[in-house]
């Protein structure tokens, strides 16, 4: 059971993300648990997961399951989440290289190639600016649509600028 203190300070972080009269309620509800008690600061959480710890070993270490875990990061540090699981993904990604490299036999081969493969399509969809294929518009493209009225006349150009 929390203290009364720590309510207090649970309600006051509760008010500058809601109605001040739900945060009260909301900080007894959730005095327990174990994201609460970060008040949305990832900073421990994000330093474990520089330190190489994975996420499975943080939440059940937190009492919470993985998928909590991932949701309260994505809420509260999904830049900084984002950026640490790319390091991850070209981490990865090197090692499978290495593993290329000293393959000594077709299994290791192929377990490399595969390990190359999914970190690279991880950072193709983390990076796409780094590790997008080229030509690609991460943004995806845009559509015009042009009606026109010829009944009442004139003349109609039409100017594209170059890419």
């Amino acid at each position: 059971m929390a203290t009364p203190e720590f309510i207090a300070e649970l309600e006051a972080y509760y008010a500058t993300r809601m109605s001040p009269g739900l945060a009260k309620g909301v900080a007894i509800a959730q005095q327990d648990r174990p994201l609460a008690r970060l008040m949305g600061n990832a900073a421990p959480i994000l330093t474990r997961l520089m330190a190489g710890e994975k996420p499975k070993e943080i939440a059940k270490s937190l009492g919470i399951s993985r998928e909590s875990l991932n949701a309260w990061l994505l809420t509260h540090a999904a830049e900084e989440w984002r950026a640490i699981a790319s390091g991850k993904a070209l981490s990865r990604q090197q090692d499978a290289e290495e593993t290329l490299e000293n393959a000594e036999d077709q299994l290791s081969v192929a377990k490399g190639r595969e390990l190359a493969r999914v970190a690279s399509w991880t950072l193709e969809r983390m990076v796409p600016k780094l590790y997008g294929q080229p030509g690609k518009d991460a943004g995806g493209g845009v559509n015009i649509t042009v009606n026109v009225d010829r009944s009442i006349g004139g003349e109609i150009t039409v100017e594209q600028a170059p890419e």
